[in-house]
């Protein structure tokens, strides 16, 4: 028998497992680190989370007698509301260190009659999870039917417009505690990005509704314009001196309206509405120029 080579062999031997344990407990320590920093957010930071539950897997496919990494993964997944897969590593930890005192008081913890309202408290999450995502869902695929938001003048449109901003608050408001109350206890990154697309849309509705009142606003200033330059014609005929002076208000009046216009212009919003009854009421006002000079 070589019992060089043996002694050689277990050299070896002794030298993998002091490497794998080494390895093991890199990873444990890392996985550590990273719990440490998803702790700070209150597990929050679902990525950190993440990170510590892979080293510890590492550690144990290193090293399969380590009771802390199947600890630290049952923990993981206690906090994700996994019962079953805690119970599963807590156990497995309790069968490599039978006088583990943490691996005892996590199966006594999932063990006592109170984890049998978390777990009710779970499936009650995961109902409210779904009802706020088909809540979500539902206003969006109403939201594809709707036609794009824009300022308006007409009264209908005009009380269409408030209905819909109203819809759309209420939505708001409801998902929006919802949401918050999930995610105090799961992750809610898919609610928000939903919540988020709807409260851009919300915020157009609002704009548009913004953007009316001054459109409704300045169409009756153009139009009170309008009316007034019918008596200001037959003014002019009786005092010339006094139709000069209603003119001269009259295109300050029109002035203020120009640039009101393109102030709303400059945000990027359309004065298609407008431009057509604010043409006209130049024209008019030009012609009423006119009158005053063959007058003079």
């Amino acid at each position: 028998m070589n019992f060089n080579a043996l002694i050689e062999l277990r050299e070896q031997s002794q030298a993998l497992h002091a490497r794998r344990h080494q390895s093991a407990s890199d990873a444990y320590a890392q996985g550590l680190k990273f719990f440490e920093k998803a702790l700070q957010t209150q597990f929050q930071d679902k990525q950190a989370l993440k990170s510590a539950l892979e080293l510890w897997f590492t550690a144990m496919k290193t090293h399969r007698q380590n009771p802390k990494a199947s600890i630290g993964v049952g923990y993981i997944f206690m906090i994700l509301g996994d019962r079953v897969q805690a119970m599963r590593y807590f156990k497995n930890a309790e069968s490599i260190q039978p006088d583990s005192a943490d691996a005892k008081l996590f199966i006594e913890a999932l063990s006592a009659p109170v984890f049998a309202v978390k777990e009710t408290s779970l499936q009650e999450t995961e109902l409210n999870y779904a009802q706020t995502e088909q809540l979500l869902v539902k206003h969006q695929k109403w939201l594809k039917t709707q036609p794009s938001t824009k300022p308006v003048i007409d009264s209908e449109a005009y009380a269409a417009l408030q209905e819909r901003a109203q819809k759309e608050n209420t939505l708001l408001v409801k998902a929006s505690a919802q949401i918050q109350q999930l995610a105090a206890i799961t992750d809610t990154c898919q609610l928000d990005i939903q919540f988020y697309q709807i409260e851009k849309a919300y915020q157009l509705t609002e704009k548009a509704l913004r953007f009316s009142d001054k459109f409704i606003v300045l169409a009756e200033e153009i139009q009170k314009i309008e009316n007034s330059i019918g008596p200001l014609f037959a003014l002019l005929k009786q005092n010339r001196a006094q139709a000069l002076q209603v003119l001269e208000q009259m295109l300050d009046h029109c002035d203020k309206i120009a640039d009101q216009l393109d102030d709303i212009e400059a945000q990027g919003v359309s004065i298609s509405l407008l431009e057509a009854p604010y043409s006209q009421l130049l024209q008019r006002v030009g012609l009423l120029q006119e009158n005053f000079d063959e007058w003079a």
